[in-house]
């Protein structure tokens, strides 16, 4: 199983899905910490991984080691799923599941595509996961020996998951409502207490870790969590958030039989389980994580999902093995696969629109031999991979950390020395379906100024072909007097 994923997300990796302004953004941050600056992000300003920075750290540790890179980015969270994986299959014989059913739900797993995204992106889904099945694990261990050691594997794995993302809430929260119900149950509140003074300890060395800095972001993490939940006074409503996610994962009527099995699945457990068994326990898991995450996170984006998705497979897995009645087993084991061939249809979808994409490595490789380092540089967030020892402007620069007060003063500076711009910027559609979203606010005022600037005062000196992203155009800027600049 092992071996099966790895070939399948080692393929095309710098290819697909079109790199997200979101990887270069948590990248930024790794490399700052890999050259030695504690959790700073500097192509956008904050929000890459200066607050939740586990997956900072592990990103930087293999940029340190390999260099910054797309490709590394993306190894980072190919390892996650290695983990991952390797976490579901020892929950599997920790049940005592099969070996079909065992092979058939690591292939479910594969071949999801929601894992088959997030564990080739440079994002921190995957680490979220790939903590949060271990927590499971521990959890599962805990239940069938209730040995305190496992306990504090719970606590470290699950608050892991949650200094990844704040979405690794979720396994903190399944934890805590187990060892609730069993403190009720057994009338014992050590082991619950347990649970949360470590948790609490955890979260308090974190704050001293990442923040004993003066200039520490403490301000920019209380942003993140209030602007990350339906609870801070915003106008996106609960309503909004459920019509957003339904039509984005569902993509109309395309994978409306996915999401109709992952949650029926999670309800047809909660309905045939015993009180107090593990059926019980992950269906409900899979039902809390799905509803608080719609009630609370704003935005709920798809890529999440897998912290539902791993307790549909593990209810999935726990029916075949209970059923008895040969005929219904198999009328369940017939709605899997048709699951799974759904899913196997989405990726073969991604993977024929996008494997003749150039590679990115490709990008980079050209990019850096045009543009020397310390160069002051404006283009999109998307090529900041070999931009990244540039003086670097995008679409989302934070200008307050910047020596110009915007985009305008910039331009007449007459310190830019390059503009990258490709018309695949306007195109506004998402690197793996292809759906159509909005763009960033301040992108078109970017490409128009930049472009009317560039032909005015410079000369565009390569035109990079670049299957997936357009033409790129490099423009190098003419020094002039500033008196007589030209920016329209």
């Amino acid at each position: 199983m092992i071996l099966i994923y790895l070939g399948f997300q080692f393929l095309f990796l710098t290819k697909l899905p079109d790199v997200m302004e979101d990887e270069p953004w948590y990248a930024s941050t790794a490399y700052n910490l890999s050259q030695g600056d504690w959790f700073s992000n500097t192509n956008v300003g904050s929000s890459g991984g200066d607050s939740f920075i586990i997956f900072t750290i592990i990103q930087g540790l293999l940029i340190k080691v390999f260099g910054c890179s797309l490709f590394v980015s993306r190894f980072v969270s190919v390892l996650a799923g290695f983990f991952a994986l390797w976490g579901l299959l020892s929950i599997l014989k920790k049940l005592k599941v099969s070996l079909i059913t065992t092979v058939l739900v690591s292939l479910f797993f594969i071949f999801s595509n929601v894992t088959y995204v997030i564990f080739r992106s440079g994002r921190p889904e995957g680490w979220i996961l790939a903590f949060g099945i271990w927590s499971v694990y521990y959890l599962v261990s805990y239940h069938d020996s209730k040995n305190l050691r496992y306990i504090f594997y719970v606590v470290v794995l699950s608050s892991l998951s949650f200094l990844t993302h704040p979405n690794g809430l979720l396994f903190m929260l399944n934890a805590g409502i187990y060892l609730l119900i069993h403190a009720i149950k057994d009338k014992k509140f050590a082991h619950l207490l347990y649970f949360g003074f470590g948790s609490l300890f955890i979260l308090v060395l974190y704050f001293v870790i990442v923040f004993i800095r003066p200039d520490s972001p403490l301000g920019i993490l209380t942003e993140q969590l209030s602007w990350r939940t339906n609870v801070s006074g915003t106008n996106y409503t609960v309503l909004d958030n459920v019509r957003n996610f339904f039509n984005n994962y569902t993509l109309g009527i395309k994978r409306l039989y996915i999401l109709l099995f992952e949650t029926g699945i999670l309800v047809f457990g909660i309905i045939i389980s015993k009180k107090g068994s593990l059926l019980r326990y992950f269906s409900l898991f899979g039902v809390i994580n799905l509803l608080f995450s719609l009630i609370f996170f704003s935005y709920y984006s798809t890529r999440h999902f897998g912290e539902i998705i791993v307790f549909a497979l593990l209810v999935f897995a726990l029916i075949i093995e209970q059923i008895r009645e040969k005929k219904f087993r198999l009328a369940i084991i017939a709605t899997g696969l048709i699951y799974f061939l759904n899913n196997l249809a989405g990726d073969a979808y991604l993977i024929n629109n996008k494997m003749r994409n150039t590679s990115y490595s490709e990008i980079e490789s050209r990019i850096s031999e045009l543009v020397p380092d310390n160069s002051t540089v404006i283009t999109s967030l998307h090529f900041w991979y070999p931009l990244k020892n540039t003086q670097f402007y995008s679409e989302y620069c934070d200008w307050e950390i910047k020596p110009y007060k915007n985009l305008d003063e910039l331009l007449q500076s007459n310190s830019v020395d390059f503009v990258i711009l490709t018309n695949e910027l306007l195109a506004g559609k998402t690197g793996t379906s292809g759906r159509q979203e909005e763009l960033p606010e301040n992108l078109e005022e970017l490409y128009y100024k930049s472009l009317d600037y560039a032909k005015s005062n410079g000369e565009l000196i390569e035109a990079i072909p670049a299957i997936g992203y357009d033409t790129l155009k490099v423009y190098k800027i003419k020094k002039s007097d500033p008196g007589i600049l030209n920016t329209k």
